[in-house]
């Protein structure tokens, strides 16, 4: 007896589109935020063809609830029943500063915010990083959304440091909800 399903990430549209056509009803947790084009890019990289362009638009319409984890990928996608949740990130600081350090006092500062995922290519962004800075002392790169709860995530925090290499320049924070003060320093 199947009353609801949750179809997680945007290749699970054609789920959506076969449920909701039986009558059942789902959630649909989207992830993703790929405009037209990437999205065809996106699904091509993954060899899935269960999921397509079309196929999104036909399940956006007819999914009773789809889950966006911020309010750009809302607008993005236009669901006929939308709602915005922020996955794993705290709510914000209401205790805003203003100000930076002024740039000839600190590093050329590179940010990579979000939430360290293997979908996402944090570890890329510290191999570039690298290669970028060789010798040079005059750089950093702040990677900033290291999170300890599923395994998968766990796991990749610990490739993203491996990445780093013990480099002094490459520093990796926790998951936050004062990403202002990375901001500032970027």
């Amino acid at each position: 007896d199947i009353r609801l399903a949750v179809c997680n990430t945007i290749m699970t549209a054609d789920l959506v589109v076969a449920l909701e056509a039986r009558g059942l009803p789902t959630i649909w947790v989207l992830h993703e935020l790929w405009p037209p084009g990437v999205l065809e890019e996106e699904l091509a990289k993954r060899n899935y063809s269960n999921t397509t362009a079309e196929v999104v638009a036909r399940a956006l319409p007819v999914c009773r609830c789809t889950v966006s984890v911020c309010a750009a990928q809302r607008a993005l996608y236009g669901p006929a029943h939308g709602v915005v949740t922020f996955l794993g990130v705290p709510e914000p600081e209401p205790d805003w500063r203003m100000g930076a350090e002024p740039s000839d006092r600190r590093p050329l500062t590179v940010l990579c915010l979000g939430i360290l995922c293997p979908r996402k290519n944090q570890h890329w962004a510290v191999e570039v990083f690298r290669e970028f800075a060789g010798d040079r002392r005059d750089v950093r790169l702040l990677v900033v959304g290291a999170r300890y709860v599923r395994q998968y995530e766990i796991d990749y925090v610990d490739k993203v440091k491996a990445a780093a290499g013990g480099d002094p320049r490459i520093e990796i924070h926790d998951v936050t909800n004062d990403v202002d003060q990375f901001y500032r320093q970027s």
